[in-house]
């Protein structure tokens, strides 16, 4: 059975999705970008900005379950614009340390991160914090 989680710390968005779903010893999160916890909005235009906005709001996600970026096992992003493509990676490499999770080739169409995750024996993890 999956368990979900819509966490209080992150923007309280409408749309329709989770921001954490659990199945199993799997995790999976959606709709973790780079804006403003308070009300929403993109920090800024700038991508590098977007993405340090995006990597500490899933470092908070990830540590409502006790979870770091060193749990994140793939991701997934979709660019607006190709340009982007080593900001981001130099986003992700200021955060993520070897050995670095899986990251399908990226599509330029909408800028979206999806993460999974899985838990380890030291961190465990629990949707009831």
């Amino acid at each position: 059975m999956s368990e979900h989680h819509f966490s209080p710390l992150l923007h309280q968005s409408t749309a329709p999705f989770s921001h954490f779903v659990r199945h199993g010893d799997t995790g999976y999160t959606a709709g973790i970008i780079g804006q403003r916890t308070d009300d929403g909005s993109l920090v800024s235009n700038d991508v590098s900005e977007q993405c340090e906005a995006m990597m500490n709001n899933l470092k908070t996600l990830l540590g409502e379950f006790n979870l770091s970026l060193s749990n994140v096992l793939r991701t997934t992003i979709y660019l607006t614009d190709y340009k982007d493509f080593e900001v981001i990676n130099a986003g992700y490499a200021k955060h993520l340390s070897e050995p670095f999770p899986v990251a399908p080739r990226s599509r330029s169409r909408h800028r979206r991160w999806v993460r999974k995750f899985r838990s380890t024996p030291s961190s465990g993890f629990s949707m009831h914090p």
